[in-house]
């Protein structure tokens, strides 16, 4: 639905495709297809852009991926990082532990 005037639009899903069309699809549809073409004043064409993206979804052609924004992080640094957390933890327990037999 698309209200020009109160600026708001919204995807409402019918009953059975929720599962297809999940809020996160819809917000991706929204965000990044519709409200550029909208801001451009192009209401016809972010319309049209978006029902061909629902048909995509639908069909199972659309990949959401595509639209992340998120920067890439490298297995490595992950690794490292979850390395530091877990040596950092057993480090603290071994505190814990040797304070609780001492007493």
């Amino acid at each position: 639905m698309i209200s020009k005037a109160d600026s708001k639009i919204w995807i409402t899903t019918g009953y059975g495709l929720e599962e297809y069309l999940t809020d996160a699809t819809t917000k991706t549809i929204i965000e990044n297809i519709i409200l550029p073409e909208f801001r451009k004043a192009n209401y016809y064409e972010g319309i049209d852009k978006g029902t061909n993206t629902i048909f995509e979804v639908l069909a199972g052609k659309f990949e959401a991926l595509k639209f992340r924004n998120h920067p890439k992080i490298s297995h490595g640094l992950l690794l490292y990082y979850l390395f530091y957390c877990h040596s950092y933890h057993c480090k603290e327990k071994k505190k814990r532990w040797g304070a609780r037999k001492r007493k």
